[in-house]
């Protein structure tokens, strides 16, 4: 939720908190890197501020999947402190048959370019269609510059800028939407705000 949250006034956590229990929408999401408080490896699962957040399911891969409508299941794998165990994470799921599945997933994804246009090293398989073939939609944070890598390998990036090299970069959102069996997204810039 917050990329520094050590460096964020207590208010604004307490007012974001009251959002989130006022909104009754329920929101699933991930712990990435800024969010985790020790390393997060496959051994050891890290704590983070985000349990207990009223109305927001925080996902991790050792509590299986959830379904969030009929036909819909989503997965979630927090950020992970070596490539090998998401790697290794990836491989040992097994998405639901007759279903649309999504995963969520916090990393850098081979193909995707920082802020200025540079690639992003990354130690997963180069491949994206044959490493995430199990699933219907990746939506993937970390890299702060939204892009879509294939229609069905999304980095999602910030809705705002975190740092200086955020700088001049599109910011928004993603809209996901189920049509006719098929999942659809949309980016929507928030520059013009």
């Amino acid at each position: 939720l917050f990329h520094n949250p050590g460096e964020v006034p207590n208010n604004v956590i307490t007012e974001t908190i009251q959002l989130f229990q006022d909104s009754g929408v329920t929101t699933y999401g991930i712990d990435g890197n800024h969010d985790q408080m020790e390393a997060n490896t496959l051994n050891h699962r890290s704590p983070c501020y985000e349990t207990g957040i009223p109305n927001f399911n925080l996902l991790h891969w050792d509590d299986g999947p959830t379904r969030i409508s009929p036909g819909v299941v989503i997965y979630g794998i927090p950020y992970m402190k070596y490539d090998e165990d998401l790697d290794n994470i990836i491989q040992a799921y097994d998405p639901q048959i007759n279903a649309l599945n999504i995963l969520l997933i916090h990393t850098n994804l081979p193909g995707a370019k920082n802020q200025i246009g540079f690639g992003i090293e990354s130690g997963l398989p180069q491949d994206l269609n044959q490493l995430f073939k199990k699933w219907d939609l990746v939506l993937c944070g970390h890299i702060h510059k939204p892009q879509r890598l294939s229609d069905k390998h999304i980095i999602m990036g910030s809705h705002i800028h975190q740092t200086r090299g955020d700088e001049g970069c599109k910011m928004g959102y993603w809209e996901i939407h189920l049509n006719k069996g098929k999942l659809k997204a949309k980016f929507v810039s928030l520059n013009h705000l």
